[in-house]
Order: C-alpha cells, then structure tokens, then sequence
C-alpha cells in the first residue's frame, strides 16, 4: 500500500508490472510512481472517448419486429428502427440482413457483446455481387456522430462487394469493441473488401477492434480523410494480402496497432501499407506489434544423450495439439509443469490414488521446465529463465532462437540441452539435473 501524499492529490505516473529495458531485456517485477499534492480536489480529467447515451434511452430492437434469429431477413426491420429511432440496442442474436444498413447521422448502436451479437450479411446476396467498389453491410455517414459499440459485423461468404463497415463519420464518433470475423475456406479467401474501409473525411475514435476476416482483402484501410482519427488498440489479423492500409491520410495518432499473419491465414500479407501520409503519430511504448509465423519449418524430437527423455526442436513455438517434453511420473513423485495459456508454472504431485496436486510456483509459464540438484528451475519462454528453489528469478538465459524445450543429458546430467526453432544448443551446468 502507497501512502497518500495528501487528502487530495495527482498521479501523474503509474505502472506496475514486467519492465523492459532499451536493450530488450527484462529488468523484472517494478512499481514506478509519481505523485504531486493538490489543495483542492482535482478537476474531472478531460477525455475524448465519446459517451454513451443515459440507457433510458436505448430502444431494444427485438421490441421492434427485428427477431435476431439468424434466420429471418431482419433488414427492412432494422432500416425502420434506425430511421425511427436515435439509440438502438441489439441483445444476443444473429441479425441476418441482405442488404446495406445507412445509418443517421446521429445513430447510435449497441449490443451486449460482439462474441454472441451480430449483424450478418447472408451469402450470396444479389446486391453484393459483381465487380465494382465495395458496399458496407454497415454505413456511418459522412460527418456523422455515430457510436457503434459490441456488435460483429460479419460480410458473409459469396459477396465480393461486401465491406463489412464503411465509416466516413467524423470528429466525436466512435467505433468500440467490434469484431469484423469472416471465414469460408480457401475458396473464398481474399475474396471481398476490407473489413473495416474509413474514407472521406472519415475519423473519430477506434477503440479495441478486432478485423480478422480471412475472406477480406485486407483488414483497416483508411483513405483520403485529413479528420482526425485516433486508434485505441486494434488487432488486424488473417487477411491474406493486406493487414492494414493508409492512403493520402493526415492527422491520426495510432495507440497500439499489432497485426499477425500466419499460415496459413496471411502468411505471405503485407502487415503495413503506407502511401502518401503524413502528419501522423505512432505514440512511444504503444506496443506495436508485427508477428509473422514461418511456413513449414523443420521440426524433430530428439534424445538427450544418457537419458530417454525426447526433446523437441524446429518448426514454430507454438506447443498447440504438440507436446515439447514427455517424461514419466509416477505416484508420489512431484514434479514442475508450465503452461504458456495462464502463463504460470506449478509445483505438482501425483498422488498415490491418482489425483494431480498442485500449487503455483513462478509467475511466469512457457513450454518446458526443467530444475537440477541444486534447485535450480529452468522454464523456456521467450527465452530460458532460471528460479531458485523458492521461486524467486535469478537469471536470464539468453538462446539466438526462442527456445521450445528442455532437458538434461550428457556426462553426469550437467548438460543443458535446448531445442530451439531450428537448432538445438548445449550449455554446462554446476550441477546436475534432476
């Protein structure tokens, strides 16, 4: 607990967390901190995230003959409710529509999550078909004020016109937490237009997105627009060609822009387009992310020699439906297992009537764990991190290549061995694994 400065005063700096230094290292668990006295109490902060409307305004549009079944055709019911209604709220549903939905310039539309509440555009509708410039299933007007906030916008299969949202809405709009999916096999990959295509004078704020239709021609483009925008975090992911597009753009601050492109879902996609821009902002430490996963890479399980532990080596990180390590464990025996999905590794026991104990270890999971005589425990993440014996980190060990799984062999146990992406490495140790 922090003590407070005084009855009233400022943060005006708070991290808590994993620090990484300027050399990519970690410097580990830090609280930084900055306070300064006030005598007052302080002003609301100013934000520029648009709010809301009170909910006794929301009009829930299952009250307005839209069924959300994903079977009725819902389009003209719900081209009714936008044109009668300013504040509209989708529950859990599919809303199956076949064509486009114009909103006001003041509409606002909200659903209870876009996991379970979508607006789905059904396949092979006549108006999407053909060559030509792409149609939104959902179309915020030029100047508009819109909100739009946890729904998925889905464009369906078979419609190359289909644009899952055409945005050219401006200064005090705002597109939150949705979701643009869109699968259909190979056949229909790259087959569409964007997921989410901003044009026109198009801005506002973008916050927590997720575009990652596979069958889209690419995920966020944004065109001919000196609006300002600014992006609160958007993942554009899958897209075969193209993750994200920027064309004759001005004034747009970008906070956190990561895309992933891996086979076989974008694998060979430009993860960044860049045309004739300027004025915009990448903010510092806004953890912009590009991730690329090589295609076909080798992979082997190995021995490591004096032992009949096998070792995995090659092909991508990812331990999905594989197991880097396999070694036997009996009853009563205990042992340390990680796991990369709750990101923590685990005393374990395995009990004389079969039931697996366990408690947290480290805070920190990977693919493999390993220890030694001396109570040392080596987790492979990113890179090989070494614990001692009461879980507190005491080094790093840094691997050319992300490390995948670990055990000891050789002379005595006292070598390392780590299979890497591509190579397997070998390093002494003091004292003997376990």
């Amino acid at each position: 607990m922090l003590a407070a400065p005084s009855r009233h005063y400022v943060v005006d700096q708070f991290t808590l967390g994993l620090e990484i230094g300027d050399d990519g290292r970690e410097r580990g668990i830090a609280l930084r901190h900055r306070e300064r006295k006030l005598s007052r109490p302080a002003p609301p902060a100013a934000s520029d995230i648009p709010v809301l409307p009170p909910m006794n305004q929301w009009v829930n549009v299952q009250t307005l003959d839209v069924k959300g079944d994903g079977k009725t055709d819902d389009t003209a019911a719900l081209r009714a409710a936008i044109d009668k209604h300013r504040v509209l709220f989708f529950p859990s549903g599919v809303y199956r529509v076949t064509g486009s939905l114009e909103l006001q310039r003041d509409t606002v539309l909200i659903g209870l999550n876009p996991g379970n509440t979508s607006i789905s555009l059904a396949g092979g509708t006549p108006a999407f078909a053909g060559a030509g410039e792409p149609i939104g299933v959902l179309v915020a007007p030029k100047g508009g004020k819109n909100i739009v906030s946890s729904i998925g916008i889905s464009p369906g299969v078979d419609n190359p016109r289909a644009a899952g949202v055409v945005w050219m809405a401006g200064i005090g709009s705002m597109l939150d937490d949705v979701s643009f999916p869109g699968a259909g096999g190979a056949k229909y990959r790259d087959a569409q237009g964007p997921d989410l295509w901003i044009k026109d004078g198009g801005g506002g704020v973008f916050r927590g997105n997720w575009p990652h239709g596979t069958i889209s021609q690419s995920g966020l483009r944004v065109e001919n627009t000196s609006t300002p925008g600014k992006i609160y975090q958007i993942s554009v992911e899958h897209h075969m060609r193209v993750e994200s597009q920027f064309r004759n753009v001005m004034n747009w601050e970008f906070y956190a822009l990561q895309t992933e492109e891996e086979n076989p879902a974008g694998m060979e996609a430009i993860a960044l387009e860049i045309q004739n821009c300027r004025d915009y902002l990448y903010r510092p430490g806004s953890n912009t992310a590009v991730i690329r996963v090589v295609e076909n890479a080798p992979r082997g399980y190995f021995c490591a020699p004096g032992t009949t532990t096998a070792i995995m080596a090659g092909r991508t990180w990812r331990p999905i439906l594989q197991s880097s390590n396999l070694a036997s464990f009996s009853p009563g025996e205990e042992r340390f297992l990680t796991s990369e999905d709750d990101g923590k590794t685990y005393r374990a026991k395995l009990e004389k009537d079969g039931k697996l104990t366990t408690s947290i270890f480290a805070e920190r999971g990977g693919t493999s764990v390993v220890s030694d005589q001396a109570g040392n425990v080596y987790i492979a993440g990113d890179q090989v991190y070494i614990y001692n014996r009461q879980g507190k980190q005491t080094g790093t060990m840094e691997i050319p290549e992300r490390p995948g799984s670990l055990a000891f062999g050789g002379p005595g146990k006292q070598t390392l061995f780590i299979g890497a992406r591509g190579s397997i490495y070998a390093i002494r140790t003091a004292a003997p694994g376990n």
